[in-house]
C-alpha cells in the first residue's frame, strides 16, 4: 500500500471516531425528561449514538487557561408533547383509554329487530348472524387517563394480593404500569 494512501485511510478513520457521539436521555426530578452529552445523575432512560457529535458549551478565553474554573452549561430540558388520549366505549358499556381515535372492531350478534345497522367502512363480510360493531372513542383529557390507569393498577394489584404468582396478572400490572409511567410521568 502506498503511505500517502495510507495516510489518508488513517485520517479517514480518525474523523469517522471524532464524528461519533453519544447523547443520554435521564429522568430528572419531577418526572422531566431531558438529554445531554454527559451521563445521566439521576435516573437514565436510554442512550443513543449518533454519528455527530453532541453540540458543547462554548468556552470563554479566561476559563480556557485553567480547567478547574470551566463552566458546564447545564443540561438541556425537552419538552414532551402529551401524547393524545381517547376514551373509548364498548357496546358493552366498559370503557378503555387508547391512543388511537377510532375504536376496535368486533363481531357482535345481529339485533332481534331484523334491521341490519349501517356497514362499517372497510370491514369485511361478517358472518351469518353477525355484524361488525366499532366502539366509539371521544378525546379524553390526560387526567382522566393517568385516573384511569391508576385505578386499573389498583385492582390489578388487589387481584395480585388474593392469587399470588400469578403470571397472567403480574404481566397485566407490569404493562399497565410501563404504560402509566410513559404518558403520565
Amino acid at each position: 500500500m502506498r503511505p500517502t494512501t495510507l495516510i489518508l485511510t488513517l485520517l479517514l478513520c480518525v474523523s469517522i471516531e471524532a464524528a461519533a457521539g453519544t447523547i443520554y436521555k435521564c429522568r430528572q426530578a419531577g418526572g422531566v425528561v431531558s438529554y445531554q452529552d454527559e451521563p445521566c445523575p439521576g435516573r437514565q432512560i436510554g442512550r443513543l449514538s449518533t454519528s455527530a457529535p453532541a453540540p458543547r458549551a462554548p468556552v470563554s478565553r479566561s476559563s480556557a487557561a485553567s480547567p478547574a474554573a470551566e463552566v458546564k452549561a447545564p443540561p438541556r430540558v425537552s419538552v414532551r408533547t402529551p401524547r393524545p388520549a381517547f376514551r373509548c366505549r364498548r357496546p358493552d358499556g366498559s370503557e378503555y383509554f387508547s391512543g388511537e381515535a377510532h375504536g376496535r372492531r368486533t363481531l357482535a350478534d345481529l339485533p332481534a329487530g331484523g334491521t341490519l345497522p349501517a356497514l362499517l367502512p372497510g370491514a369485511p363480510a361478517a358472518p351469518p348472524g353477525k355484524m361488525w360493531v366499532e366502539d366509539q372513542c371521544v378525546a379524553a383529557t390526560r387526567a382522566e387517563m393517568c385516573q384511569y390507569y391508576g385505578q386499573a393498577i389498583a385492582s390489578v394489584e388487589a387481584a395480585l394480593q388474593q392469587q399470588r404468582g400469578d403470571a397472567r396478572l403480574e404481566r397485566e400490572r407490569k404493562r399497565l404500569t410501563a404504560i402509566r409511567n410513559n404518558r403520565c410521568d
